[in-house]
């Protein structure tokens, strides 16, 4: 009998939780008629900044931004948050949407430049 090797596991790990979350949350969640996805993205963005999953947070801010929802209406969000669930963690909110806001417009930037050529100066 062979031992574990941890890193296969661990990787055996995030693949099935990749697709748990695939299947359970975005397949069966997201895709239900009862709330937009604008609505579903703010709701989920307050829960995420408020329960503290700050990484998971910001992937939604990144996501809502690229959904097309307006940075003043994710600041109007963090403030409303802040008021039940703490000034501080609607101050983390912010700082969360500041940083999601300069990655998709450094995205935007990258995508609009042309691609150059690489040829070697003569």
């Amino acid at each position: 009998m062979t031992a574990d090797r941890p890193a296969a596991r661990e990787a055996d790990w995030n693949g099935d939780w990749s697709a748990l979350t695939r299947e359970i949350v975005f397949d069966r969640i997201w895709s239900r008629t009862g709330l937009t996805t604008r609505e579903r993205r703010l709701v989920t963005i307050a829960l995420l900044t408020a329960s503290g999953a700050d990484s998971a947070a910001a992937f939604h801010l990144r996501a809502g931004i690229r959904d097309g929802i307006p940075a003043d209406d994710l600041y109007e969000l963090a403030v409303h948050t802040a008021v039940y669930v703490g000034w501080a963690t609607g101050g983390r909110g912010i700082a969360l949407l500041r940083s999601a806001v300069e990655e998709t417009a450094a995205e935007e930037d990258t995508a609009r430049k042309p691609a150059t050529s690489q040829e070697p100066a003569r």
